[in-house]
């Protein structure tokens, strides 16, 4: 079998020089070295990111911890609990919270800081669940014949990743449903185990552990049903991430199968557009709040706001199911509206990020033609995160105004709904405060919901760049004859 040719000895210190004849018989090229040095950086900024993303995490929680155990009379047990239900967005309320301005601002900063680091640590699981396994498994797919991929010609964004727009989306397909199932069948069983032992340890019913799961696991956390022992709390720590991380992964796919028809998908956006006739989602999901309401004898206005504060995962535990009837349809209902719910929110979430980019890309218009030292990043940022300021302050004015709230209290208020928390120390009592709840939180999150995308499409768009350098110091100091992993760790 023949090799490769080259016209130095080592291939790996200028690739820049190498002149490689392709042997057909063996298949091998230069592709092979590219593919070689681009898998080595992906290892090697996969280890940085995820060990900076814990390190993040480990300082935010114990700076969280450390403040609450200081400024309140919780213990260690009950800190850790509060910080790590505000971190994964469920917010029992059960703790009863400092109402002082200190406590207020510390949390809405901790709030901000941590649900960015969220999106982070989202978006790497998105590399780590889809484009890894879909580089590797379009690279195994290509046909011998066809150019290689590290041709001039191509995009950054395509000599990076050396894909196909029809091989990855293939491959995403498939290697999406591959990882999410061998992740999700060890989180199911830890899903369930988790609530059979907290279940065991409050000395609840079968039935009354599942519906804490239902409703812990979607992030909604009505306060209704919350640990109160020290085992439960600490297992109620561990246990809650890897529950959340099975839900969403779960709805996820549910919500790929829901809309793998393209025909359905076009129907959805022209509904978004036009305003279709496709709102049977929608129906399904206030009837079966309003059927949860007559059971639980609450008035309409109560069972809508209720149907909206759960849908969006807020539940401020105000309104929840008492009876074993309510808990029951509660438990099938709720995913079911959360998924409904998403879909239309991610719709038109897409449909600004459009506009969003529309504006973006007139604003670096009019940066270049002005020669101002603005970087166009910050004007991305300003184009996201103005639509969200207007919409929390919004709804801060209105429903604290409703409510009879301080500025302080009314802000507070809107932070914690709008990134899905209540707590349930602010809630709206009032008719007006309900009817303008029911209003503006839907819309509130789809800012969210955009401000927190950006911020991970802004790491998906970081890192392939940082990717791409730690290929090319690779190339540079080879990948063979020297310690590559220690020089580009320690020069990145």
């Amino acid at each position: 079998m023949s090799s490769i040719r080259t016209n130095r000895p080592s291939p790996f210190k200028d690739s820049s020089n190498i002149v490689a004849t392709i042997d057909v018989e063996s298949g091998f090229s230069s592709h092979t070295y590219e593919k070689r040095l681009l898998e080595k950086a992906r290892q090697i900024w996969a280890r940085k990111a995820a060990t900076a993303s814990a390190i993040a995490i480990v300082v935010l929680l114990v700076v969280g911890v450390s403040f609450f155990r200081l400024v309140t009379t919780w213990s260690w047990s009950q800190s850790f609990l509060f910080a790590i239900s505000t971190a994964t967005s469920v917010g029992y309320g059960h703790i009863h919270t400092p109402r002082t301005t200190l406590f207020q601002l510390f949390l809405s900063l901790y709030i901000l800081v941590g649900f960015a680091l969220l999106a982070l640590v989202a978006a790497q699981l998105y590399q780590y669940f889809t484009l890894d396994d879909a580089i590797e498994t379009s690279e195994t797919k290509r046909p011998s014949g066809r150019a290689s991929p590290t041709n001039p010609t191509r995009s950054k964004h395509s000599e990076i990743f050396g894909l196909w727009e029809g091989e990855i989306k293939r491959a995403f397909r498939q290697t999406h449903h591959e990882r999410a199932l061998s992740v999700g069948v060890p989180l199911f069983l830890v899903f369930f185990s988790g609530t059979i032992v907290i279940g065991t340890a409050e000395e609840w019913s079968f039935h009354e552990a599942l519906y804490f799961a239902v409703v812990s696991s979607t992030s909604v956390g009505y306060g209704d049903f919350t640990p109160k022992t020290t085992l439960s709390i600490w297992v109620t720590c561990i246990w809650l991430p890897c529950s959340i991380l099975f839900m969403s992964i779960s709805m996820g796919t549910m919500a790929q199968w829901y809309l793998k028809d393209w025909r359905y998908r076009a129907s959805i956006l022209r509904f978004a557009h036009a305003g279709g006739p496709h709102v049977l989602p929608t129906v399904l999901l206030f009837a079966g709040a309003l059927l949860i309401g007559q059971i639980e004898e609450w008035t309409f206005l109560e069972s809508v706001y209720f149907a909206v504060v759960s849908s969006c995962t807020v539940g401020y535990g105000d309104f929840h199911p008492s009876t074993t009837i309510g808990m029951t349809l509660t438990m099938i209902w709720l995913p079911c509206s959360i998924l409904s719910i998403s879909v239309y929110m991610s719709v038109v979430a897409r449909l600004f990020l459009r506009l969003s980019n529309q504006m973006n890309e007139e604003l670096d218009r009019w940066i270049r033609q002005r020669n101002t030292h603005i970087v166009s990043a910050c004007g991305g940022v300003i184009v996201v995160a103005l639509p969200l300021l207007l919409t929390l302050l919004t709804g801060a004015f209105l429903v604290g105004h409703a409510e009879r709230w301080s500025f302080v209290e009314s802000v507070y208020f809107a932070l914690v709904s709008s990134f899905t928390i209540g707590y349930g120390d602010y809630h709206p009592r009032t008719t007006l405060g309900m009817v303008f709840t029911c209003a503006w939180l839907p819309c509130n999150l789809v800012f969210t919901s955009v401000y927190m995308g950006s911020i991970a499409q802004w790491y998906l768009s970081w890192s392939a760049k940082k990717i791409q350098r730690l290929e090319d110091q690779l190339r540079r100091h080879g990948s063979e004859e020297f310690d590559t992993e220690k020089t580009i760790i320690s020069s990145s």
